[in-house]
C-alpha cells in the first residue's frame, strides 16, 4: 500500500481499511469481546498502512457513522477506534 493513499484506488482502500476497522472495534465496544491473535495481526498491518491525518480518520469515521445510522454502534465506536489506531501508531 503507498503511504497517505495517493491516487482513487488506494484511496479507496485506505476508506475500505478505516471502515473495516470502525465495525471490527465498534463490534468489540459493544459486545465486549476480545480481538484474537490473527485479527489483531490483521488490523495492525493495516493501521500500520494507514498515513492520514488524525482529522481526515475522525471525519471518514464521522461520515460512516451518519451513513450508517440504522449501527448505532459505529456513532459510539468512533473514540474507542481512534484509541486503538493510536495505540497501534
Amino acid at each position: 500500500m503507498t503511504p497517505g493513499f495517493p491516487g482513487a484506488f488506494n484511496m479507496s482502500f485506505g476508506v475500505e481499511y478505516l471502515r473495516t476497522l470502525h465495525a471490527i472495534l465498534s463490534d468489540k465496544e459493544k459486545y465486549g469481546f476480545e480481538l484474537g491473535k490473527h485479527r489483531r495481526v490483521y488490523m495492525n498491518k493495516m493501521i500500520h498502512d494507514i498515513t492520514m491525518p488524525q482529522d481526515k480518520i475522525l471525519e471518514i469515521f464521522t461520515l460512516n457513522a451518519e451513513l450508517q445510522s440504522w449501527h448505532p454502534e459505529l456513532q459510539k465506536g468512533i473514540e474507542p477506534t481512534i484509541d486503538y489506531i493510536n495505540l497501534e501508531i
